[in-house]
């Protein structure tokens, strides 16, 4: 269950709630109900929102993002990826002449 969904916080109110019955304290039953309530509150702002990442367009270009290392996990299968360098890759380092011939 992904935490964006509002039936795990609800859930979650629901087990603070009865954590807070159990309680023998007045001030450890009263957080107990203000942490259940903060959960609410947080399940009915999920879904009130909008779905804002399914909106939102790529800050980076895909032709700038191939380039771009991937985020690795350990248990992700390793991904081949088949591009051609661009020439300024290909080039190599400066040689000496071509420093020279830019002073």
């Amino acid at each position: 269950m992904s935490y964006e969904e509002s039936i795990h916080w609800r859930a979650r109110a629901e087990q603070m709630r009865a954590l807070a019955e159990e309680m023998t304290g007045g001030i450890s039953r009263h957080l107990m109900y203000r942490i259940a309530d903060n959960y609410e509150c947080f399940a009915r702002t999920l879904e009130q929102r909008p779905k804002r990442l399914l909106s939102i367009a790529p800050a980076v270009p895909p032709e700038v993002r191939r380039y771009a290392p991937c985020k690795k996990s350990f248990d992700a299968v390793t991904r081949i990826i088949d591009f051609e360098l661009p020439g300024f890759l290909k080039r190599g380092p400066a040689t000496a002449d071509e420093l020279g011939a830019s002073l």
